[in-house]
């Protein structure tokens, strides 16, 4: 009976033991993959605007570049929007500042940048100029920035119409002649904005995205984009041009 008992009691620590065994072998899951969801636009993010001429090129060619921002000031009235925007290029004479702007109001070779690299953008002259920072980059090309101003029109499809080669003013060529292109372009966006506060005139312009526009936020992100400006058909929108 006392060998059998030990012969139990062994038989017992071996089932134990095997159990442990085992489960020391069966491997660890893995911890659940946390998702990172991607940063969402905020009421005073800065945003870097840029214009390039094709980016379906192999190296498209900078022709402006904006930094824009909602002036979120509590003595603003509710019923009004004011928009700040700070162009960095083209840039004329009579807003330079130093010999290295100096070169860039006058006619000189055109600056190339790449799309794909948007974190290089801050280092590239004359926007590493600017000691202003930006949250998100938008980079939108002659084709888009012809749809934008076509949509400010409710009547006209803007089937992505590619402008004539003469449209836009290149800046490497007349600095003056595209930045007062540019401006009045940017005030017409201004004064007629009823179109964008349609949320099918902002799905015009998302569906560019990845084509005609690059940019570091998704089509969520640029529809929350959108949101946050909060536009409506009533509301005044003012914008303050620098410099």
């Amino acid at each position: 009976m006392k060998g059998k008992s030990c012969f139990g009691i062994l038989f017992g620590l071996s089932i134990i033991a095997g159990i442990v065994l085992g489960r020391m072998i069966v491997p660890t899951p893995p911890p659940p993959l946390t998702i990172t969801p991607p940063p969402e636009p905020k009421i005073n993010d800065t945003i870097l605007f840029i214009g390039v001429d094709h980016l379906d090129s192999t190296q498209p060619l900078l022709e402006g570049a904006w930094l824009v921002a909602l002036d979120e000031r509590n003595d603003h009235p509710a019923d009004i929007i004011h928009i700040k925007l700070i162009t960095l290029y083209p840039i004329i004479s009579e807003h330079v500042t130093s010999m290295e702007h100096s070169r860039y109001a006058e006619p000189h070779q055109p600056i190339p940048i790449d799309p794909n690299n948007l974190d290089q953008l801050k280092d590239i002259p004359p926007i590493s100029f600017t000691e202003e920072t930006w949250s998100y980059v938008i980079i939108i090309d002659e084709i888009a920035m012809n749809t934008i101003i076509l949509l400010t029109n409710p009547n006209i499809s803007p089937s992505y119409p590619t402008p004539e080669p003469d449209t836009f003013i290149k800046p490497w060529e007349n600095p003056q002649g595209a930045y007062d292109q540019h401006a009045a372009i940017l005030y017409t966006l201004c004064e007629e904005p009823d179109s964008y506060a349609q949320f099918k005139t902002i799905q015009e312009v998302v569906k560019l995205n990845g084509s005609h526009i690059k940019t570091n936020l998704d089509n969520d992100g640029l529809y929350k984009l959108w949101q946050l400006v909060n536009y409506s058909v009533g509301k005044k929108i003012t914008c303050s041009f620098y410099p």
